[in-house]
């Protein structure tokens, strides 16, 4: 059979290392006849990291590149409320790139994919500039009240996105990312994820529930937030998830935490590269 070929991209440090592999080892785990072009940004990754990542996507028919940007460039995103400037580094993303990908599809390091994902690397966003997971708890309402954001568009989790990476350039041309940091610097919530919404409010299109299933999606009150049509969709995303994202309080690799998919994640990690940072976890749960 060919292989199928896609780019991914991640932003992590050294910290984060071994658990982007994990995800990394997901993705290989439901793709064995896709070849992947593996992208990671980072401020710090040292170079023990990178010669490690670089062996571990070859053996799984990939290629790795790690893009090192200088802090200076974050330096417009410096001093917003509480959030360290590295937040912001995914709004790099199409900067750092080389120009000859159209599309890549981004991950945040604290996801486990559970399913193949051909039909998302798919989805047709020629007239989006990306295509992400709705946010149905509260980040719609507040970017409404805090940026007057327009009440017909989306409001998405940006742990996973499908980018059209000329959209991106051509805002970050046009320094819009900056702009609207600039312009709202004091009101921010959500670091990055703000200023995706709301440079991008109109241009989003909406994926499926199950490629980005937040730990809201496992709450006890998450019924009171979905409409009709996303209740049918979230009881089908929980029966037959794709992605799920261990945010806020729920990462796996912290043995005090509990969280249904904990399990599978240690089972991954133990796959991995960094095997030895996940023992102790293992033996505590």
């Amino acid at each position: 059979m060919n292989k199928k070929h896609f780019n991914i991209v991640f932003v992590a440090d050294d910290a984060y290392a071994p658990y982007t592999a994990v995800t990394l080892q997901s993705l290989f785990n439901f793709h064995p006849q896709w070849q992947f072009d593996i992208w990671l940004l980072s401020c710090n990754f040292s170079l023990e990291n990178k010669l490690k990542y670089e062996n571990y996507c070859l053996k799984n028919n990939s290629r790795f590149h790690l893009l090192l940007v200088d802090a200076y460039e974050l330096t417009p995103y410096d001093g917003i409320g509480f959030w360290s400037k590295y937040t912001f580094l995914k709004l790099l993303i199409a900067d750092k790139l080389p120009l000859t990908i159209d599309y890549v599809l981004y991950l945040d390091g604290d996801v486990l994919i559970t399913n193949n994902l051909e039909e998302l690397f798919q989805t047709p966003i020629h007239n989006y500039a990306l295509a992400a997971v709705e946010d149905l708890s509260f980040v719609k309402a507040k970017n409404i009240e805090q940026f007057g954001m327009d009440t017909s568009a989306i409001s998405i989790n940006s742990g996973v996105m499908l980018i059209n990476l000329e959209k991106w350039r051509q805002a970050s041309c046009l320094d819009l990312f900056v702009k609207f940091v600039n312009k709202w610097r004091n009101k921010f919530s959500l670091c990055d994820q703000d200023v995706i919404n709301n440079v991008f409010a109109n241009k989003i299109k909406s994926l499926s529930l199950k490629y980005n299933l937040t730990h809201f999606c496992f709450g006890l009150h998450v019924k009171k937030f979905l409409t009709i049509s996303h209740l049918a969709q979230w009881r089908n995303a929980r029966q037959n998830p794709a992605i799920i994202h261990f945010t806020n309080n729920t990462k796996p690799w912290i043995w005090e935490t509990t969280h249904y998919y904990k399990s599978q994640y240690l089972k991954v990690a133990a796959q991995t590269p960094y095997f030895q940072d996940f023992i102790s976890i293992k033996k505590r749960t």
